[in-house]
C-alpha cells in the first residue's frame, strides 16, 4: 500500500517512554501525505459555517477580560474540536509538538521515563516497567497510580496530555507523586534515552520458543526474522506473544505472518469509493507448519490483530487470552501548515473470509483471564519466571498436548 495509513490501536494503554502512548502511541505506514489540503469547502453535505466562526472570534477578541489570549492556543484547539467533531476516536489533529513525539516512536528510542500506562481508570495506572529505564532506577513499580505530574493534578488525564506533561530533555526532572496502596509517594525521575524493545524472546522448557512483539516499527521485521531464525533449530512449537501489542507498520506485520503462511490473501482494505485493496503473504516462510499458539488480549489492536486473526484464518492458529481491543479501521497523515497532522481513518479492512473485527474484536479459542496485569511473563527479566502468568501456561499446556 502506498498511503500514510497508521495501524494502530487509538485508546486506553500507554507508553510513556518518550512517550508513545495509545491513544496514543502510534506509528504509522509508509509516512507521506498531500501536496495540499483545503481548509474549507463544500459538498452536498453542507460546509462549515464560517459566519458562526468569525463572529464567536469577535466575540471573544470584544469582550473577554483578557484581551492579551493566546491566539495559537486558540488555533490549537480549535482544529482539535473540528476533527472531534467527525465523532470517530481513530481520527485526531495532533499539535506540531505531539506529531513529533509520535514521529520518535518509529525510531525505537525515546526521551522519557520507561512505563507502561493504563488510562481506564480516574489516575494513569503503571503496569510495568521497563529494564533499565529511569522509572525503574527510580523505584517506580507496577501497580502504582500517578496522583500528580509535577504537583498538578492527574485525574483523568488524557494520553497525549500525560505525554506533554511527562516527556521533556534527557537529564531533566519530573516529580511524581505516586499512590502505592494506601501510601502517597513523591518520586523524582530524570528522564534519558530509552530503547523500547520491539521484540524479545527466549527458549522455554520443553522445545517451545517464546517470542514477543510489543509493537510493529521500522525494525520489527529485520528483529523478528533474526531472533526466529536464531530460536526455531531444536524447538518444538512457537509461542507468539502479541499482548499489550498496540499495532503499527502493517507492512512488519504481514511480515510476521508471512514467516509461519505460505501464500494466499492476509487481509484487505475497503477505501471510499469502494476500492478494495488486498494484501497477500509474501512467500518462503521460516516456520510454515511449526505448531504455534498466539497470546492475546484486551490491548491486542490493530496490525497486531491482523497478525493473530490471520494466523487463525490461514494455520487454524488458536488464540488464548482474551478478547482483542477491535480496531478495523485505517488512518492517513495528512500533515498541516506549522508541523501538524490530521490523523484521518480512510478505510476499513477485513480479514480475506470477509469478517471484520471493528468494535468487536477477536474472541480467543481459549479464554483465560490473568489474575494481575502484572502477573505477565516479563521476557527481558526471564529470571522472575511465568509462575503466575495463566494464558501463557495455558498455551504451553496445550502445546505440550500437540508435541508429545
Amino acid at each position: 500500500m502506498s498511503i500514510a495509513s497508521s495501524w494502530r490501536k487509538a485508546g486506553t494503554v500507554g507508553l510513556l517512554v518518550g512517550m508513545l502512548v495509545g491513544g496514543l502511541g502510534g506509528v504509522y505506514l509508509e509516512q507521506q501525505a498531500p501536496e495540499w489540503v483545503p481548509i474549507l469547502g463544500s459538498s452536498s453535505h453542507g460546509q462549515l459555517n464560517q459566519a458562526q466562526l468569525n463572529q464567536t472570534l469577535s466575540i471573544l477578541r470584544a469582550h473577554y477580560y483578557d484581551p492579551t489570549f493566546d491566539y495559537s492556543a486558540l488555533t490549537q484547539s480549535s482544529l482539535k474540536g473540528l476533527v472531534n467533531g467527525l465523532g470517530d476516536p481513530h481520527s485526531e489533529y495532533l499539535s506540531p509538538a505531539e506529531y513529533q513525539s509520535e514521529q520518535k516512536g518509529l525510531a525505537g528510542t525515546y526521551t522519557g521515563i520507561g512505563v507502561y500506562l493504563d488510562f481506564n481508570g480516574n489516575l494513569p495506572l503503571i503496569v510495568g516497567t521497563l529494564a533499565g529505564s529511569p522509572a525503574r532506577k527510580a523505584g517506580i513499580e507496577a501497580q502504582d497510580l500517578i496522583a500528580k505530574i509535577d504537583g498538578k493534578s492527574a485525574q483523568g488525564i488524557k494520553a497525549q496530555e500525560a505525554t506533554a506533561e511527562i516527556e521533556g530533555p534527557s537529564g531533566t526532572p519530573v516529580s511524581l507523586t505516586i499512590q502505592r496502596g494506601d501510601q502517597t509517594l513523591s518520586i523524582k525521575v530524570v528522564r534519558g534515552q530509552v530503547e523500547l524493545p520491539e521484540v524479545a524472546s527466549t527458549k522455554l522448557p520443553n522445545g517451545i520458543f517464546y517470542i514477543r512483539i510489543y509493537t510493529y516499527a521500522d525494525t520489527t521485521t529485520a528483529q523478528f526474522d533474526d531472533q526466529l531464525k536464531a530460536g526455531l533449530p531444536g524447538s518444538k512449537a512457537v509461542v507468539l506473544d502479541l499482548r499489550e501489542n498496540l499495532g503499527g507498520l502493517v507492512a512488519s506485520a504481514a511480515a510476521v505472518i508471512s514467516q509461519f503462511v505460505a501464500s494466499g490473501e492476509i487481509f484487505e482494505t475497503h477505501e471510499r469509493g469502494g476500492v478494495v485493496d488486498k494484501t497477500s503473504a509474501a512467500g518462503s516462510p521460516l516456520a510454515p507448519t511449526i505448531p504455534m499458539v498466539v497470546l492475546v488480549n484486551a490491548d491486542t489492536a490493530s496490525a497486531a490483530e491482523i497478525t493473530s486473526g490471520a494466523l487463525r484464518i490461514r494455520r487454524h492458529v488458536e488464540l488464548v487470552g482474551a478478547t482483542t481491543y477491535g480496531k478495523g479501521t485505517v488512518q492517513e497523515d495528512f500533515q498541516v501548515t506549522g508541523g501538524a497532522d490530521v490523523h484521518l481513518t480512510i478505510a476499513k479492512w477485513f480479514f480475506s473470509d470477509g469478517t471484520a473485527i471493528d468494535g468487536k474484536g477477536l474472541v480467543p479459542d481459549v479464554p483465560v483471564a490473568l489474575n494481575s496485569p502484572t502477573d505477565m511473563f516479563d521476557v527481558t527479566n526471564v529470571p522472575a519466571g511465568y509462575a503466575n502468568d495463566t494464558q501463557l501456561n495455558r498455551a504451553l499446556g496445550i502445546l505440550a498436548g500437540i508435541t508429545s
